[in-house]
């Protein structure tokens, strides 16, 4: 931290803005209400502690008019004027700064004030720090994203970047079917809603992988050769008996509206065969985005293997 008196100033300071103790430029000063002398408040200071170690009431040391620290005031005229001073920049940067602003030179402004890198923590001067960031230099540095203008918010490190570019979600990819442009992390949903030359199987979430080229073979494969057609109007019903509560379970034990029907006072919590169906949704959801993972058919991918999975039917795993 610089002191006041390590200033170098652009004017004749007057004899009134000097300290009556140290005779350098002012420095928070307090007034004497005796004589009106000013004084550095650390010098005042050090003569009050000097005073009380010779056992000696404390003074004035202008007028030596006996008062209490207390006493002195701070003399708000000379604070303005003390501000209004010009000096130079320390530093050796350019033009002269009033005084009053110094704190906010060096906070945010000089040039010259060395300050560290916030990535590598390097002391650079303020000036050349956008330039260092962006050099080979800085080894910490941060970048952001290729795909920022398409929305990707994500700043790494160079060491880093080159993984993220090969999972990056705003990745553009060219469906090789189609021909589209896509990002990545629409590419599911390109491929299983939006991509005229795919035509998956309606059946897929019973497990079918088929995907047809056109409409017409679609039409063929639902019709003779799918064989989850079963599966889908098995579990139609089974929605149905859900919604009358007439559901039978695999092993013929029927449900609880069934069963106390039949004088039965309760079911067992879980049967062996009989998924939850928190199970049943996880099992279905694995599946298909085993099976959505089949179908991307992108030119760029990030590497990866599709998890295995399927659904309960029928009592069996498919």
């Amino acid at each position: 931290a610089w002191k006041m008196d390590e200033f170098q100033y652009a004017q004749d300071i007057p004899s009134d803005l000097l300290c009556a103790v140290c005779y350098h430029t002012l420095c928070d000063p307090r007034g004497c209400p005796r004589c009106q002398k000013a004084f550095c408040s650390e010098c005042i200071s050090t003569w009050a502690s000097t005073q009380k170690r010779k056992v000696l009431p404390f003074s004035c040391p202008y007028c030596r008019a006996r008062l209490r620290l207390s006493q002195l005031f701070r003399p708000e005229a000379l604070c303005a004027r003390l501000g209004d001073l010009q000096v130079f920049c320390p530093y050796g940067c350019s033009g002269t700064i009033r005084r009053a602003d110094l704190d906010n030179h060096f906070a945010c402004l000089c040039p010259r004030l060395p300050v560290p890198c916030p990535d590598c923590g390097v002391r650079v001067l303020r000036g050349e720090l956008a330039g260092h960031v962006a050099s080979p230099n800085c080894h910490n540095r941060r970048l952001a994203c290729p795909n920022q203008a398409l929305g990707c918010q994500v700043q790494l490190e160079l060491q880093d970047m080159q993984n993220h570019t090969m999972q990056c979600p705003y990745e553009p990819l060219e469906c090789r079917h189609c021909h589209a442009t896509v990002l990545r992390g629409q590419a599911e949903d390109h491929c299983w809603m939006a991509c005229p030359g795919l035509c998956p199987c309606p059946n897929r979430c019973y497990g079918c992988a088929y995907v047809a080229p056109s409409l017409e073979h679609l039409a063929d494969h639902v019709v003779r050769h799918c064989q989850y057609a079963e599966s889908s109007t098995y579990m139609a019903r089974m929605r149905g008996a859900l919604g009358t509560g007439d559901l039978v379970y695999g092993c013929g034990s029927r449900l609880r509206s069934k069963a106390s029907s039949c004088g039965h006072s309760h079911l067992p919590a879980a049967h062996p065969q009989i998924p939850t169906l928190d199970e049943r949704r996880l099992s279905h959801e694995t599946h298909w985005s085993s099976t959505a993972g089949r179908l991307y058919g992108m030119r760029e991918s990030s590497p990866g293997v599709a998890a295995a999975g399927g659904m309960w039917c029928h009592g069996l795993f498919v």
